[in-house]
């Protein structure tokens, strides 16, 4: 039941765009995370060192908030805010243990059962998120009918009364998402993990899945996208001892021939839109969207010990004199106000683990779920950099195979293919 509850969690995630009753659909995966935890406390592991930083962040921000709120440091929640100060600072925390929590369920449940069966899972879910994406692109350039968004879009759009449109030179897609960024950014780790694993099967099948993903990816005009997919490709070609050159010329070939694809079909001058902010990004952050962010490094330093998760943000929109919650649109800075050196230090532990595991064991470049996973978690730690201020499940699913995948070659029961239905993790 395990996979059931992992797989129902993260399809929830991908309908942002809809709510039941008042409801996000993205928060019903709190639900299915916890079953899903709950139905591998019975199976047996070793102690989870590298979730550690993780653990001292969550009893670190809750004697930092408890602090601050003593001392009075938090000014008053911005007058649109939509939430409560309690409910907003609750919210916080279930994101942050949403992600523990999946990450140790996915990382029990693969070694114990083995990865197939969710790579296979992840990929069928990646499949329909890219089809329905590809729909609903159509559907509103053309006025097919789409599923009715009932939230907002994070721009504060109404998209129950208006219809979807952008200030941007051609109309991106945006799926069951609330915004194309958040399309993208989803799409990135199950995308890498299927080009690993068409350097070690090369199913066409497989090639098949990648393209119409990297159609999508372009159609979304996310940068950020982008260049975390592009990193994530050359990490392949990185850690893989045995990179396959004409594996990696096949999956460069179908980025290029997507690319040129969906432009031609779709009569997007894609190449002649994403320049531009190349120039932009090169020119210094300072120059971009992501200014305000820049400057309030600059003007207001990080206290040593914090804020408080959460509470970092309504001082920037106070920072920022903003009537609505505003964000840091980079989990670094996000951090470094809300928990201090600590908390920094200890997230850029748990961002460097993974490389240090491979480090420590080379034999794990033979591994492409590993490879698969890694490239994933390259491409996140660049979504963490320029728009997401908050950990993600699709990246803790991530981290909870690819650390699954280390323990399979340190116990001694690895075998060189991604069927890991063959063997289970006995405890030493």
């Amino acid at each position: 039941m395990a996979l059931v509850f992992i797989i129902s969690a993260l399809y929830c995630q991908t309908l942002a765009a809809y709510s039941v009753f008042s409801i996000p659909i993205p928060w019903l995966s709190t639900a299915f995370i916890i079953l899903a935890y709950a139905s591998t406390l019975r199976l047996k592991t070793n102690r989870i060192v590298w979730m550690r930083p993780l653990y001292v962040i969550v009893v670190w921000s809750i004697i930092i908030s408890a602090v601050n709120i003593a001392v009075g440091t938090v000014s008053q929640m911005p007058s649109l805010a939509t939430l409560p100060y309690e409910y907003f600072i609750g919210v916080r925390y279930i994101s942050l243990l949403n992600y523990i929590l999946i990450t140790v369920a996915v990382y029990k449940y693969c070694i114990n059962c083995g990865v197939e069966k969710l790579a296979a899972s992840i990929l069928i879910i990646l499949v329909a998120v890219s089809v329905s994406a590809i729909y609903i692109y159509i559907a509103q350039k053309i006025g097919l009918w789409e599923p009715l968004r009932t939230r907002m879009g994070t721009g504060g759009q109404d998209f129950t009364t208006t219809e979807v449109s952008f200030q941007y030179a051609f109309h991106r897609a945006l799926g069951t998402f609330q915004e194309p960024s958040h399309l993208a950014q989803w799409m990135l780790a199950p995308l890498l993990m299927a080009s690993a694993l068409y350097m070690r099967y090369r199913r066409g099948a497989i090639l098949v899945v990648i393209m119409i993903a990297l159609s999508v990816l372009v159609l979304t005009g996310s940068l950020l996208g982008i260049i975390g997919f592009a990193l994530g490709i050359m990490s392949i070609a990185i850690f893989s001892r045995n990179t396959r050159k004409i594996m990696l010329a096949s999956i460069a070939t179908s980025i290029w021939v997507g690319l040129f694809l969906t432009s031609y079909m779709f009569s997007i001058d894609y190449i002649g839109t994403i320049m531009p902010r190349l120039e932009e990004l090169g020119s210094g952050v300072q120059n971009t969207n992501r200014s305000y962010v820049w400057w309030y490094l600059i003007e207001s330093s990080p206290k040593i010990i914090g804020y408080g998760i959460g509470n970092s943000n309504i001082v920037l929109s106070e920072y920022l004199k903003n009537i609505m919650i505003s964000s840091h649109l980079n989990l670094f800075v996000n951090i470094i106000y809300s928990l201090g050196v600590v908390g920094f230090a200890m997230i850029g532990l748990f961002m460097a683990y993974p490389f240090l595991a491979y480090i420590n064991c080379r034999e794990l470049s033979k591994d492409y779920m590993f490879i698969g996973c890694v490239a994933g978690h390259v491409a996140w730690i660049v979504c963490y950099f320029g728009n997401a201020e908050e950990l993600n499940i699709i990246h803790g699913v991530c981290i909870g195979m690819l650390w699954a995948r280390v323990r399979i070659k340190n116990a001694g029961a690895y075998i060189n293919t991604c069927d890991d239905r063959r063997y289970a993790i006995r405890q030493r």
